[in-house]
């Protein structure tokens, strides 16, 4: 008696050989584009806000001394800190709601600066 005829097997390299390609996939046509307002990441712009050696002083203890930082349009930035350290007051002196005791705050030609209060009676809204 003989054995019956196995199908040859075949090798790693011959069954990916013997596999068919896939086929590319169609990409489908994006009706519309929309233009983010910010420039691509990577492009260096100028800075929209520029703060120099702020210090903000309530009587004779200043609550923070020297802040320089910039602000550019590629990035978001968040504010955090501990409770009392000055987060808001900050934020108010970037807005132009506090003048600073010294340093200075400039910004970019044709930024403009919006803001949300905290207080959230302002707006007629209740907790519930």
């Amino acid at each position: 008696m003989q054995p019956p005829d196995r199908p040859q097997q075949l090798t790693i390299e011959e069954k990916a050989r013997n596999r068919p390609t896939p086929r590319p996939q169609r990409r489908v046509p994006v009706p519309c584009r929309v233009r983010s307002p910010y420039p691509r990441p990577g492009i260096r712009t100028l800075p929209l806000i520029t703060t120099a050696n702020i210090t903000m002083q309530f009587g004779a203890k200043p609550l923070f001394e020297n802040i320089s930082a910039k602000f550019d349009g590629d990035n978001r930035y968040g504010v955090v800190g501990a409770n009392r350290c000055g987060k808001s007051t900050l934020m108010k002196i970037i807005s132009g709601e506090l003048t600073p005791t010294a340093g200075n705050v400039s910004f970019a030609p044709g930024c403009k600066v919006g803001t949300l209060s905290q207080d959230q009676y302002a707006f007629g809204l209740a907790l519930v």
